[in-house]
């Protein structure tokens, strides 16, 4: 059957219908890359997010002791030295426990041969 013996009513139905087939198929392929980059999406946000947060929090108290122990250091005020100490050891207290929950936030989404 050639293409060439149809009406041209038949040979534009045929054009159109392959133009939708293509235009559908184009439309699936879209949903199913979307799915995967929601996938994706997914995995970000639940995993290397709250560690991410968790790493800008031990920076910013790793950065307040130093700034607390720079003031330690510098400050010829010996009352306030009591002080300096309390702070820093407040800070180490926070900085434990964040250390603590990102050890427990790798344990669990890291995979068991990354797990050490």
């Amino acid at each position: 059957m050639h293409l060439r013996n149809l009406s041209i009513a038949r040979r534009a139905g045929i054009g159109f219908a392959l133009i939708a087939a293509l235009v559908a198929l184009l439309g699936w392929f879209g949903l199913v890359q979307m799915s995967a980059i929601r996938s994706s999406e997914v995995t970000i946000e639940n995993q290397w997010l709250p560690s991410m947060r968790l790493v800008n929090d031990i920076r910013d108290l790793m950065l307040r002791t130093r700034t607390i122990s720079l003031r330690l250091a510098v400050d010829p005020n010996p009352q306030h030295i009591v002080q300096y100490r309390n702070q820093m050891d407040t800070r180490g207290k926070e900085l434990v426990g964040k250390i603590e929950q990102l050890d427990a936030l790798k344990n669990l989404w890291s995979p068991p041969f990354l797990q050490y």
